[in-house]
């Protein structure tokens, strides 16, 4: 957002200092932004990627390495310590507002099959799910930028 309203500030002081056509500088920040979303588009599948593996690779260790495995074992070996159950205390707080704001988002977008990130938050990871869902926004948004532009097009 901010990235944005500076493009738009600079455009408009272009517009009025220089006497730019204002239509062909919002357009060349338009397209300097399509740029930029792709770009993070990919940085958030290659984050979603690398939480999914990084995360496993600890599930993974916990289940070669102990002779309680269970889930129970699992939840319990995270409260041993009080540094682990601030992390967890704050990891709580952090997925309540990412599942909050992804909500509100997702209906706001209409981003399909949003809700699948609910169960992968919790059955895979939250450092999975957040990038694939800023995935999945990123996507979204660039459909609806290219929508907008393709009416525009057609429009004249």
């Amino acid at each position: 957002m901010l990235f944005r309203l500076a493009f738009d500030n600079a455009a408009h002081h272009l517009y009025k200092r220089l006497g730019f056509i204002k239509d062909t500088v919002y357009s060349f920040f338009g397209v300097l932004n399509k740029i930029t979303l792709m770009k993070f588009k990919h940085l958030y599948l290659l984050l979603a990627i690398l939480g999914l593996m990084y995360t496993l690779y600890f599930n993974i260790q916990f289940y070669l390495t102990e002779t309680d495995t269970s889930i129970t074992n699992f939840i319990a070996l995270t409260k041993t310590t009080l540094p682990a159950q601030s992390i967890i205390a704050n990891i709580t707080i952090v997925v309540i507002t990412f599942l909050v704001w992804m909500i509100y988002e997702s209906i706001k977008l209409r981003i399909k099959f949003w809700w699948i990130v609910i169960p992968l938050t919790f059955l895979v990871a939250l450092a999975f799910s957040f990038p694939l869902f800023l995935y999945m926004r990123a996507n979204r948004l660039e459909k609806i930028a290219n929508d907008k532009n393709s009416n525009i097009l057609n429009n004249n």
